[in-house]
This record gives C-alpha cells, sequence and structure tokens, in this order.
C-alpha cells in the first residue's frame, strides 16, 4: 500500500491531481483525443512513481540509443562503461524501453554482435563526451 502524502505539491499527489484534470477532460465537450492521450500519459507517469514508491523495477528502462540487434529495431541501455570496449555492460529493450530478455540473451551470447553493441556504446559515449 502507498503511504498519502499531506503535501499537495508532492509528485505523489501532482501526478494524482493531474490525472483527476485529465479524468474530468475526457468527460468535457473538448478534444476528446487529445484529453484520452494526456490521460494516459498521466496514469503512466502514476504507475511509474508508484512502482519506484514499492521498490519495483520500472516497467520501462530510459534508453540511451536506439540500433538495431540481430536485425531488429531496440534501444539501448548503458548500465556500465569504463571507457574500454571489453568492460562494457548494456542492456537490450525496445525502443520504448520495455524489457527485451530474450533478445538480451541473444545479443549476450553471439559474440560478433556482442561486440558491434559494444562498438556503438564507445561512439555513443565519445558523441556525448563535452
Amino acid at each position: 500500500m502507498i503511504q498519502c502524502s499531506s503535501d499537495p505539491n508532492s509528485t505523489l499527489n501532482r501526478l494524482r491531481q493531474r490525472l483527476h484534470d485529465a479524468n474530468k477532460a475526457m468527460g468535457g465537450s473538448g478534444d476528446k483525443r487529445k484529453a484520452a492521450t494526456e490521460r494516459n500519459h498521466a496514469l503512466s507517469a502514476l504507475r511509474e512513481v508508484a512502482h519506484a514508491i514499492r521498490g519495483q523495477k520500472p516497467k520501462r528502462l530510459p534508453v540511451d540509443f536506439t540500433t538495431r540487434a540481430c536485425g531488429i529495431p531496440c534501444g539501448v541501455v548503458i548500465e556500465y562503461y569504463s571507457g574500454d570496449v571489453d568492460e562494457t555492460e548494456y542492456t537490450i529493450c525496445t525502443t520504448q524501453g520495455h524489457r527485451m530478455d530474450w533478445l538480451d540473451k541473444r545479443v549476450h551470447a553471439d559474440t560478433e554482435e556482442d561486440a558491434e553493441i559494444a562498438l556503438q556504446i564507445m561512439q555513443y559515449r565519445q558523441e556525448m563526451a563535452p
């Protein structure tokens, strides 16, 4: 059970208010499509915060960059990078950040594909460096 906060400016309460406002807009006479989109975004944000409060893993990962692995479009989340291609740890997910454990295992098992992703991570980090 998530503890309630009496602070109206807490993240949880602001997201609850955002969802409430979006639900009210759904019943109004305005643009239903826009209201439904805002409601879905508000609900998703509220779920992510609820997962974090409960200590659960987030359903979406923060994708660092997108690429293709085994011919499949995917996202790459960099877990650890020391500057050496051999010491790179990453997770493969969808381009939206959902876990794809089956593809992650397949890429890590294929040394050629693994080396290609590690090289892309190195290039990405060099581009992002100031």
